[in-house]
């Protein structure tokens, strides 16, 4: 991946955003008031056996037989169908205002009957102490609750953030780590990690056992405020054990006030002492660390990488609240350290970019994992309303986004891609817990399919001797299935031959007075010549090329459906010192 930014070649989160109302929005799904439907989604297995992922869903505010917080166990299906709102089961809490369901982390078949089970969150429980929070373990098969382990410090909110280590010491039962970041520890909001093992005896009880405690040290160090299990390969000679990567976004220090750091543990032998592998600081104000993943290789390298969100970045130090996120290679911190990063996109005037953050499953069947980012405020007519938006993993390149509505805040949570309608592309969720669409905090969530994905044009034209700048452009949208895709380039000098070629990649290089757009290898289409006034010298000159024709031609095994496409043109310009005229340049996705 490249490091680019949002304002490349002029295109924002923002004015991008047009290309949103091309994709296809399966499902719009508005909560009741106060419910904050979306706060966490988790992909599930086939509960129902209809041939249909199912998904487990959280609405820490609804209201369910008298319990104050619910999780919806929703049929894959109905994530597809605008009408179709098919409950397979409501899994709820006894306590009032436990805030059940804040938090969902699936962790594997702890039972052995062949099936994954979940641990739910309920962050301000309050059977310790005041919203001190608890986690609670569910048997995937039967929905019942096995075990329960609560918080101890009063507001601390313990499982506000969860993930599952596997088996971290080997010793074969599970471990999740669990995060009460506004644990006061002596000080205030110093935040509190707990590992928490997972026991299931042959006669069907089950049990947490604390093995570690973990605690920041500093006043609002929030530790354990962000979280995840990464996968980064070979730690400290112990392999195919998962690191513990840690999110603070208000810690301070040399970098700044509330620059925000993360850290990247990695187990050594011991639960008391794990190893720091790396650590990474913000600037000033970033609140680096408020999002993390860690769970796609997003490189292609073959071991997860890391994505990390600082919603309040300021950018250049002349911006808002821009916000950005990175992308950092996970084989170089298995080596102990963040090396240059892979990729920085940056958001717009107040749009808190890296709200949320998500590596995904390749999206667009280039091998590699895409990310996706929610920037809740990065509307620019609209501040409210939200949006998600989704890079590609080879090139980093914008794809697509898609906007919420009025008082939507859509983006604050993004949720996993899942293949719902088996057709072997990826559908992913995302969503707005405070949106007011249904009521107050109703909460909203969509279920988004990439496809189609309007192209765009970036890079730059080279004014040619006439004073014209060749514009590249389409008609018809690219696809493997529907005709009537061309690819045209206008403002040529009339009667000249030109040619467009493409790659698989980007790039702005200068070159002969101009810009390369398109990195090498690149492959040309038919020269031909422009055309246009049949005497004189004017910029009457166009190519047009049929691409679909292209590509079921099948010269060029490479053009399937998802393929990431580049495009430039090139053309004579007699008069130029370098005989030549560059257009600006196209990317676009074909489509299934």
């Amino acid at each position: 991946m490249k490091t680019c930014s949002l304002l490349f070649a002029g295109a924002s989160l923002a004015t991008l955003a047009s290309s949103a109302a091309a994709q296809t929005i399966y499902k719009t799904w508005s909560g009741f008031a106060n419910s904050k439907l979306g706060s966490a989604v988790s992909a599930f297995y086939d509960y129902n056996g209809d041939g249909y992922q199912d998904v487990l869903l959280g609405a820490p505010g609804a209201t369910a037989s008298h319990a104050y917080g619910v999780v919806y166990l929703v049929s894959g299906q109905a994530l597809l169908q605008q009408n179709n709102y098919t409950i397979l089961a409501t899994i709820t809490d006894n306590s009032d205002n436990s805030q059940f369901g804040a938090t969902i982390e699936t962790v594997g078949d702890v039972t052995g009957d062949g099936k994954p089970d979940f641990v739910v969150g309920a962050t301000l429980h309050d059977a310790a102490a005041t919203n001190a929070g608890r986690v609670y373990l569910y048997d995937g098969a039967t929905l019942e609750q096995l075990a329960a382990w609560s918080g101890t410090g009063a507001q601390g909110q313990f499982g506000w953030s969860i993930t599952h280590l596997g088996d971290w010491d080997a010793d074969g039962l599970q471990e999740i780590a669990v995060g009460a970041p506004f644990d006061d520890n002596g000080g205030v909001d110093r935040g509190t990690l707990k590992i928490l093992e997972i026991n299931y005896s042959i006669f069907g009880n089950a049990w947490f056992t604390p093995v570690a405690t973990y605690q920041g040290s500093n006043d609002l160090d929030l530790f354990g405020y962000a979280i995840d299990a990464a996968e980064f390969g070979t730690v400290g000679g112990f392999a195919n054990r998962r690191e513990l990567v840690i999110g603070q976004p208000l810690v301070s220090g040399f970098a700044g006030l509330n620059a925000g750091r993360v850290i990247v543990y990695a187990y050594n032998g011991s639960f008391a002492s794990p190893a720091l592998i790396a650590t990474k600081f913000g600037q000033a104000g970033d609140e680096y660390g408020f999002s993390l993943d860690a769970s796609v290789d997003v490189s292609g390298d073959g071991v997860s990488d890391l994505i990390i969100g600082a919603p309040y970045h300021d950018y250049l130090g002349i911006g808002h609240d821009n916000g950005f996120f990175h992308v950092w290679s996970g084989s170089a911190l298995s080596s102990g350290g963040f090396t240059p990063v892979m990729a920085t996109v940056w958001g717009e005037d107040d749009a808190h970019l890296g709200w949320s953050v998500r590596g995904i499953a390749d999206i667009n069947n280039d091998g590699r994992g895409e990310v996706i980012a929610g920037a809740p405020r990065g509307h620019a007519s609209n501040p409210d309303w939200g949006l998600v938006g989704v890079w590609s993993g080879e090139t980093s390149f914008f794809m697509s986004a898609v906007s919420g509505a009025a008082h939507e805040l859509f983006g604050e949570y993004v949720g996993p891609a899942i293949d719902l309608d088996g057709n072997g592309m990826l559908e992913y969720i995302a969503c707005g817990p405070q949106s007011d669409t249904g009521g107050n905090n109703a909460g909203i969530l969509r279920t988004v399919g990439l496809y189609p994905v309007v192209p765009f044009v970036y890079c730059y034209s080279k004014v040619n001797s006439l004073g014209c700048s060749p514009a590249i452009g389409w008609t018809g949208a690219p696809s493997m299935s529907s005709s009537g895709f061309h690819i045209r380039t206008t403002g040529l000098i009339n009667n000249t031959n030109g040619i467009s070629f493409y790659g698989y990649n980007w790039m702005v290089t200068p070159f002969q007075g101009g810009h390369l757009c398109v990195a090498p290898p690149t492959k040309r289409l038919p020269v031909q010549n422009a055309g246009g006034s049949s005497s004189g010298s004017d910029c009457t000159g166009v190519l047009d090329y049929d691409f679909y024709s292209f590509i079921q031609g099948g010269s060029d095994p490479l053009l399937v459906a998802g393929q990431e496409v580049f495009c430039q043109t090139w053309a004579r310009d007699p008069l130029d010192p370098f005989t030549s005229s560059f257009s600006n340049a196209m990317r676009f996705l074909i489509a299934p």
